[in-house]
């Protein structure tokens, strides 16, 4: 497919809302400007060679947004199936692992507190939750998020405010599991930011900011960009 047909296939795809039950993969005519205009890109990954480009997204106002998932295919791009569904939260982190196959996400829930950790094995085309974390203030937010191949993983929060009367100490918070993000330990104290242990995941290709709602030809730029060049 030339990259001018696959342009063109990329533009055809509507935004689904994600459900509890497993969403299956699929394609609906016609260009929907109106779901572009209302999707907010925040993590991406370009193609790397039989693994496909993935973009990690929020449609939606930032309060009510749902965050979801497309991945490129011989047939344009295709909405991610997710096996539990995500309400009103936001893509905070995403990382791949270095075989370019394995990509985890974390989403953050504002009204429960709660970071949502899930993981696809096959580039991005589906995924299912590894787990949950209670932040130890709803104000903390996510300074970094890393696990390696014997499923060890950390976070960092960072607490700079909290009004409320029985807040926690301000400072850095760091968590740790050893069973792949299932069951997290207590929150470890520290002033400054502690180092946290080695991660084996890398970075997404680009990151954005919350409110950075492209245009149709910013978006036209952004899904070329990532797909290699026939």
């Amino acid at each position: 497919m030339s990259p001018m047909k696959r342009l063109t296939a990329a533009l055809f795809f509507i935004a689904l809302p994600l459900v509890p039950l497993a969403l299956r993969a699929r394609q609906e005519g016609g260009p929907s400007s109106q779901a572009l205009a209302q999707s907010v890109p925040l993590f991406t990954f370009r193609a790397q060679g039989r693994n496909p480009a993935l973009i990690l997204l929020r449609q939606g106002e930032a309060k009510d947004g749902v965050p979801r998932a497309y991945y490129s295919s011989r047939e344009g791009w295709l909405v991610a199936e997710f096996a539990e569904g995500l309400r009103k939260a936001t893509w905070v982190a995403a990382s791949r692992a270095a075989n370019g196959t394995d990509v985890w996400a974390v989403a953050q829930e504002e009204d429960s507190g709660y970071l949502v950790f899930v993981t696809s094995n096959n580039g991005g085309r589906s995924w299912r939750q590894r787990g949950t974390l209670r932040k130890i203030s709803k104000q903390a937010t996510l300074q970094f998020f890393g696990m390696n191949r014997g499923n060890k993983g950390s976070v960092i929060l960072e607490l700079a405010d909290d009004p409320s009367p029985e807040a926690p100490r301000l400072g850095h918070y760091l968590y740790l599991t050893d069973n792949g993000g299932k069951v997290w330990g207590s929150p470890i104290f520290s002033q400054s930011r502690p180092s946290p242990p080695i991660s084996e995941l890398m970075a997404p290709d680009e990151t954005f900011p919350q409110d950075a709602i492209p245009d149709a030809a910013a978006w036209k730029r952004l899904l070329t960009g990532l797909l290699p060049a026939e």
